[in-house]
């Protein structure tokens, strides 16, 4: 029974998330009310999942991050999401209404069925969203914000939201440009919405789901798992934050045969305290932007000196043949090195600084 559950739960859970998103619609419930009623519904059954199937019996036992994660789930993500929005659309309405203007009409396709309206929609605002995810990972001075994200060392519902402020600001600013210049209707951005917070909450549940060809289409358990990973040929993949269609096409989808890994974080140093979380992220970043700018010639060597490869039997099936992992991140600034990239999933066992 409890396979067969696992095979129909993700469909079943989001066609029911987009059902109760159509149904509000229809009736001319606010978009705000209709995404809050998906998300807490949502919530709620997936709160019960994870006690009744978990995929990671140990992700159930508390981090002591619980306090944290809800802060961040207010703070870093529903008030600068709507900062970015305001922004974004100060910078971008006025271009959209000159488009409108020289072409005689808005470019969307007010015509088309909703569903493609809807399907439209998602691929491209997943566009923006997966250059902007891409980004924080291999800018090195971006990667300190996102890596409060990836400091948990489990994965269930409530981590979807765990975003710093700026992180937060900055993926709407990623996503949302294309689609106002394209002149998406209020409708469809709260189908953005809604899809986009569904399918965030089960890629982070802690749910035993089989997702099957779904993996190379959405952005699923089964994928986003890996990109949790410490290893960076890993977890620098699957970017796409409801879609896997433009991983697919850049060469950046990720999925293995093995079960994902138990062990994620990062090493990257983020405090246990909820002030040092948001706080950290700033000074590391403004270091890094100065420390790069005046690295030595000779700092692959130091660098050189704190990577070692991971044994053969370690390795990724089907990646490169060399995979690096971190080990003294602690004692060496790496993300000032831009050819190491972002420190996305680092080391062996070297747990981040997590308070636990």
């Amino acid at each position: 029974m409890r396979r067969v559950a696992s095979w129909v739960l993700w469909p079943l859970l989001v066609g029911a998330g987009c059902v109760a998103t159509a149904w509000g619609l229809r009736f001319g419930v606010a978009g705000f009310f209709v995404v809050a009623a998906v998300y807490l519904g949502l919530a709620v059954t997936l709160g019960v999942l994870e006690r009744v199937m978990p995929f990671e019996r140990e992700w159930t036992d508390s981090d002591g991050q619980v306090v944290h994660d809800i802060v961040f789930n207010l703070a870093g993500s529903a008030l600068p999401g709507q900062v970015a929005n305001s922004v974004v659309l100060a910078f971008t309405v006025g271009l959209a209404q000159w488009l409108a203007h020289i072409g005689e009409g808005s470019p969307w396709p007010h015509g088309w069925p909703v569903c493609a309206q809807v399907a439209l929609t998602v691929v491209v605002g997943d566009f923006g969203a997966y250059w902007g995810h891409r980004a924080f990972h291999n800018v090195a001075w971006l990667w300190p914000y996102h890596a409060v994200h990836h400091s948990v060392q489990r994965l269930w519902w409530l981590n979807a939201g765990r975003i710093h402020p700026l992180d937060a600001a900055l993926m709407v600013a990623f996503s949302m440009p294309l689609l106002v210049m394209l002149g998406v209707p209020d409708g469809m951005v709260v189908w953005l919405l809604s899809i986009t917070t569904i399918v965030s909450l089960l890629s982070h549940c802690n749910v035993d789901m089989r997702c099957g060809a779904f993996d190379w289409v959405f952005n699923t358990p089964g994928v986003h798992r890996w990109h949790h990973s410490r290893l960076l040929g890993e977890s620098n993949n699957n970017y796409g934050e409801t879609t896997m269609i433009w991983d697919v096409l850049f060469g950046t989808h990720y999925r293995q045969r093995r079960r994902p890994p138990r062990d994620i974080g990062t090493s990257t140093p983020i405090p246990g305290s909820i002030v040092g979380q948001f706080a950290e992220p700033l000074r590391l970043s403004w270091r890094t932007r100065r420390s790069s700018s005046a690295a030595a010639p000779d700092r692959a060597d130091e660098i050189g000196s704190a990577v070692r490869l991971v044994d053969h039997d370690e390795m990724p099936c089907g990646r490169d043949s060399h995979v690096l992992r971190i080990e003294e991140l602690g004692h060496l600034d790496l993300l000032s090195a831009p050819a190491m990239g972002a420190p996305a999933s680092v080391g062996g066992d070297h747990h981040a600084s997590h308070g636990r």
